[in-house]
């Protein structure tokens, strides 16, 4: 399935669960999710993140990204997902 632009929406969300059935991270999913701190992403697929999902977001805010233990290097490399590979970890 297709996570879209549900979450763009001016949100004090700090946290965001992407579970089984996500493999995708539409455009502009996270507009002005500007307090967004941790992204749980609990598939065990790579989650491809369109170019602009992260569009209009404060990159800053994020602390944490959890992944599956056994994606984390895929993710950390992903074009989508390596301006944040610093925030990645396993879970």
């Amino acid at each position: 399935g297709v996570l879209g632009s549900l979450l763009s929406v001016p949100a004090r969300t700090d946290l965001i669960t992407i579970g089984d059935g996500v493999t995708r991270i539409g455009s502009n999913a996270f507009d002005y999710c500007n307090s967004l701190e941790t992204l749980y992403i609990g598939t065990e697929l790579d989650v491809v993140c369109d170019v602009d999902g992260w569009i209009n977001i404060n990159y800053n805010a994020i602390k944490t990204i959890y992944v599956p233990a056994n994606l984390v290097e895929e993710y950390k490399h992903n074009h989508y997902w390596n301006s944040l590979a610093d925030k990645i970890v396993g879970i």
